[in-house]
């Protein structure tokens, strides 16, 4: 594994992946929506008011047909499906085209506004580049359809539907949006400000920093894949520790957690690592993610005393046959490594032999009597 690929895992050399489960609110609406298509025909109208600012019907008649008076319908229809999609302008009988309509000659599409019950899905969360995951016409076949049932029994579920939509012309309204689901780009250009409020779907949203994805996980849909935030393993790290309040027990250089021998578990204390749980881990511009347990997370002790009693424990705990010199020293020696920071004095065998027996647990008796044995018989 090379240096990059370390530097995009967690201390422990697991993945990154912050998960939060988010809500999908789910509105049917009559609505203008409007929809790329290529329309050859609006063409030429666009170019000609490119071209000729402030022209008149008769001069596009006179101009694109060759025929200043025959023509004049047909040169007034296409002017007016211009204006209502927005592609030109109107003032004193006078066109003009309008920032959409030179995008529409880039793009060569035009952006066509479609009247009708679209169902709209919405989803605000700090991650997405926008509310918008998708917009498509209402299928009344679907089950969800049963809002608009005209059974009379349904009269009071209906109604219970109807009701004010929110605002959303500071959200989304009149920008051109790509849905987060896919398809093509598309404007809401205006919604009722009433319609049927659909049972909102609940998702999972999965941000794996270590590969840079973002993706929206559902039962019902297919995953929806997003372009995620730029934010690095390492820096996200140190933000979870500082939301978390444990930033100050942690030691960067070594990847360690300082903790309190006494809150260690026993079953812990011997290999120095232990699954550090964020219970509510928070980046500060991101909002707050479901519990992140980091496994197999280095410790260390945090202060003299701890580090000593810590020591004491481990050598106990290293006792593996009778503790002649020369394996006493070596047992001795491995029970304090992991405090080299620390000027740790413990007892020599003789000491220890004296001093063991009546303050070491139970299940370590038999580890202090080797230890009393072979100072006893001098080996």
């Amino acid at each position: 594994m090379n240096n990059l690929e370390k530097e995009n895992l967690m201390v422990n050399g697991d993945p990154m992946i912050l998960k939060r489960s988010v809500s999908i609110e789910n509105w049917v609406v009559e609505a203008s929506i409007a929809k790329k298509q290529k329309r050859s025909e609006m063409l030429p109208i666009l170019l000609h008011l490119r071209d000729h600012s402030n022209c008149s019907v008769r001069d596009v008649s006179q101009t694109l047909f060759f025929d200043e008076n025959s023509r004049l319908v047909i040169a007034e229809r296409l002017l007016a499906i211009s204006v209502e999609h927005g592609l030109a302008r109107c003032e004193n009988g006078k066109y003009s085209l309008t920032v959409v309509g030179e995008r529409a000659i880039a793009d060569g599409e035009i952006f066509i506004h479609e009247r009708g019950l679209w169902k709209i899905s919405l989803c605000r969360d700090q991650l997405l580049p926008h509310p918008v995951v998708n917009i498509k016409p209402f299928d009344d076949s679907a089950p969800e359809s049963e809002v608009f049932s005209s059974d009379k029994d349904n009269l009071a579920k209906r109604t219970r539907n109807i009701c004010q939509t929110p605002d959303w012309s500071n959200e989304f309204i009149g920008v051109q949006t790509l849905p987060l689901e896919g398809g093509g780009p598309l404007i809401v250009v205006d919604v009722e400000r009433k319609g049927f409020r659909l049972p909102d779907d609940r998702l999972t949203l999965e941000w794996d920093l270590t590969q840079k994805t973002l993706v929206l996980l559902s039962q019902k849909m297919r995953s929806i894949q997003i372009t995620a935030p730029v934010l690095s393993v390492q820096e996200a790290w140190n933000q979870l520790l500082t939301t978390s309040g444990i930033d100050s027990y942690w030691d960067s250089q070594r990847n360690s957690l300082g903790v309190l021998f006494k809150d260690m578990p026993d079953n812990k204390k011997s290999g120095m690592k232990i699954t550090m749980e964020l219970k509510k881990p928070q980046l500060p511009e991101y909002g707050q993610f479901e519990r992140l347990n980091c496994a197999n997370t280095k410790v260390h002790a945090i202060n003299q005393a701890d580090a000593t009693s810590w020591a004491e424990w481990r050598f106990i705990n290293l006792v593996d046959g009778f503790a002649d010199r020369q394996k006493f020293s070596h047992w001795l020696d491995k029970a304090v490594a992991p405090f080299s920071e620390f000027c740790i004095a413990l007892p020599d065998r003789t000491a220890l032999a004296k001093d063991v027996w009546p303050v070491c647990e139970e299940k370590n008796r038999t580890n202090a009597w080797r230890i009393i044995a072979a100072e006893d018989w001098n080996i």
